[in-house]
């Protein structure tokens, strides 16, 4: 369990860390219960387990995208951001998919 637990917070600080943690730190912190080989090894197990989805693209990820297609520039992107925050915050917005959310957002800070 704490080969996996090792693993896992090692998958998570790739993902949610700046700069990620090394394998010689949670090496450090087993107190040198596992190899390098191990960890690795079970990271990737993990990471086949979960069939390597990890994250979902969310509204801002297709702001980025639809941002450039339309060649906004930083107003209307800023706007298109703000209305994005005010959508996530409404529950009945939940029904819609991101990707409609974003580009609803950018035609209507384009139109505004």
């Amino acid at each position: 369990l704490q080969l996996i637990g090792i693993a896992s917070m090692l998958i998570a600080s790739k993902i949610e860390e700046i700069n990620e943690v090394s394998i010689e730190d949670f090496i450090y912190i087993s107190s040198n219960a596992y190899t390098r080989e191990e960890i690795v090894r079970q990271e990737s197990q993990v990471l086949s387990m979960l069939g390597w989805n990890l994250t979902v693209p969310t509204a801002l990820h297709f702001l980025r995208r639809f941002s450039k297609a339309a060649r906004a520039d930083t107003t209307v992107h800023t706007l298109a951001k703000y209305l994005i925050e005010l959508a996530l915050v409404e529950y009945s917005n939940l029904q819609f998919v991101p990707s409609m959310i974003s580009a609803a957002a950018v035609y209507l800070a384009r139109r505004m």
